[in-house]
């Protein structure tokens, strides 16, 4: 990083790194799948950032400056992910080679537990929508008979669901609807 920590912060920074850096080492150790290397270069990283930001972060607890810090690491662990998967669509490579990288895995999980969150604060029927249809893979017509509603209601909650997680979650998550499912709307299924 090219900016400098200011002189006036460096001490209280270090006490903070002394007293927590442990705690967010083994913590940044789990989401690069035992890569030690990345996760103390990830520590030094998160460090710097609180330490270029200590004017604000001084008066936090210990716990939200340790939380925060962990966010940062995550933070330059998706920054990690993103900068290794630019692809070449060109490629055709055949399907029994790929393997998911551990960054993927930790990634995908991180990006499942957000889902989760945000779909715990939707509306209950938005809300065991998704579950059944995401969590469970049910069909629409099942989901319908479930929860007692059309399968046109149904669509709505989970576009709703689609909508709210895109805006929540971003687009690192797709959603493709089942064949079946798309055939009933078109064939006007309720």
């Amino acid at each position: 990083m090219g900016r400098r920590v200011p002189e006036d912060h460096a001490a209280e920074v270090e006490q903070l790194f002394r007293n927590v850096a442990a705690i967010v080492f083994r913590f940044s150790v789990s989401i690069t799948n035992g890569d030690e290397e990345r996760a103390k270069d990830l520590v030094q990283e998160a460090f710097q950032a609180i330490a270029l930001t200590w004017a604000t972060a001084r008066n936090w607890s210990v716990e939200k400056k340790t939380a925060w810090l962990c966010r940062a690491v995550i933070n330059k662990r998706i920054d990690d992910f993103r900068k290794t998967r630019r692809l070449d669509l060109a490629a055709n490579m055949p399907d029994d080679q790929y393997s998911p990288s551990a960054e993927s895995t930790v990634l995908s999980k991180l990006v499942i537990d957000h889902c989760m969150e945000v779909i715990k604060k939707m509306p209950p029927m938005q809300q065991k929508a998704a579950y059944f249809k995401w969590n469970r893979e049910w069909k629409t017509k099942e989901i319908a008979t479930e929860l007692g509603i059309s399968q046109s209601t149904v669509r709505v909650h989970l576009k709703n669901a689609r909508d709210k997680l895109n805006k929540e979650v971003g687009k690192e998550i797709i959603f493709v609807d089942e064949p079946d499912d798309e055939d009933e709307y078109r064939e006007g299924g309720a």
